[in-house]
């Protein structure tokens, strides 16, 4: 009988902390009814109007705490005391938070990579561009949006940078709705009118300075246009088309909370627990 050497399995990467390692299907399944309990909370205090307030305060204290890791996270990556956030990075998978991109340091914040941290951004740049618009805070909300737009655009991350300009279409066309309806605030009516001045303007002075030109335009292919043909492109098209697949095969029923990877949430949710959990 012929015998083959067989290598030997690595040991899981040990995190700091002495937590019990479980399967996929169970800490994913622990996510999702976490997940749904605290949007049961949150919905049970939004239904008071004063509890309202208290989490719009919440959400920006958010957005103030995740704009001030990103200044955390540059200047300990910038003076090499990247340890001192050991505490906070403390899973066992791999940290993306020392990748460069053109000589730009990927911003991940509290995050584990830069699309994690701009998708969280996200939300927190809609919520206070929307209390801005509205008139709320105006001076305090204005200007977080502003700083987490900075944020988002410094971030190099291409779900940054389309969702950044899919966001803006929507809410430029919200508030041109409202203004033809004759519902519109003073803010949002200077944001439709000021909103393509400024556009155009960032635009000309770019094209105007042809070094800055050309930089932004292999920035936006390097992380948008090209990003398919990187090996981190590659790896989430070969789970994305795996998740179809398993959409297929099951029928749309799903294989189960955990028992899939995608990078889309519009694959995921019916690769996982099917078309009927949505």
């Amino acid at each position: 009988m012929c015998s083959r050497s067989v290598d030997p399995i690595p040991p899981p990467t040990q995190s700091c902390w002495p937590w019990p390692q479980f399967p996929g299907n169970v800490t994913q399944t622990i996510y999702l009814i976490g997940d749904f309990i605290c949007f049961l909370i949150f919905y049970a205090y939004a239904r008071e109007p004063r509890m309202i307030v208290v989490l719009c305060h919440a959400a920006i204290a958010c957005a103030i705490a995740n704009l001030a890791f990103a200044v955390i996270d540059l200047v300990t990556y910038w003076t090499g005391t990247a340890d001192l956030l050991t505490f906070l990075r403390n899973a066992s998978y791999r940290m993306l938070d020392d990748v460069e991109v053109m000589g730009f340091k990927r911003i991940v914040g509290s995050f584990t990579e830069a699309s994690a941290y701009a998708f969280a951004t996200l939300g927190l740049f809609a919520f206070t561009g929307k209390l801005w618009l509205r008139g709320i805070y105006s001076w305090l909300t204005g200007l977080i949006a502003g700083l987490s737009l900075v944020a988002l655009l410094a971030s190099t991350s291409s779900t940054a940078y389309v969702s950044l300009v899919l966001l803006l279409a929507a809410e430029y066309a919200i508030c041109v709705a409202q203004l033809i309806a004759g519902r519109s605030c003073r803010t949002a009516a200077a944001f439709v009118v000021l909103a393509p001045i400024l556009a155009a303007t960032l635009m000309l002075i770019l094209v105007l300075q042809e070094d800055t030109w050309l930089f932004v335009q292999d920035l936006v292919n390097k992380t948008v246009f090209d990003k398919l043909a990187s090996s981190s492109g590659t790896e989430r098209a070969s789970m994305n088309a795996q998740a179809l697949i398993n959409v297929f095969d099951t029928y749309g029923l799903g294989v189960g909370v955990g028992s899939t990877r995608t990078s889309s949430f519009l694959l995921v949710v019916p690769a996982s627990v099917g078309v009927l959990g949505h």
